[in-house]
């Protein structure tokens, strides 16, 4: 969808993932996992104001804010040590 944050925050491949008015992404699948890192890009505005947060057994664990644009990715690295379950 040029021009938009689409295509500029392609990392890897020809695919990208988004999220629309705040709905979850989740992990399904069982066992523990570290989150490490993720590449990041606003797609229609700059100045996006995103919300990470790890959840584990129901509870907040971990949150960050961020600000993103749309000239391209954001490398952003949590480190946020396992183990997490998909809630």
């Amino acid at each position: 969808m040029p021009p938009s944050g689409y295509q500029n925050g392609i990392v890897s491949g020809t695919y990208v993932g988004w999220i629309d008015n705040g709905a979850r992404i989740t992990r399904d699948g069982g066992g523990t996992f570290t989150f490490n890192s993720v590449h990041l890009t606003a797609a229609w505005r700059d100045g996006l104001h995103v919300t990470v947060q790890g959840w584990l057994g129901g509870s907040l664990a971990q949150s960050r804010n961020l600000v993103l644009d749309t000239s391209g990715p954001s490398f952003q690295v949590f480190n946020w040590p396992g183990p997490w379950w998909p809630d």
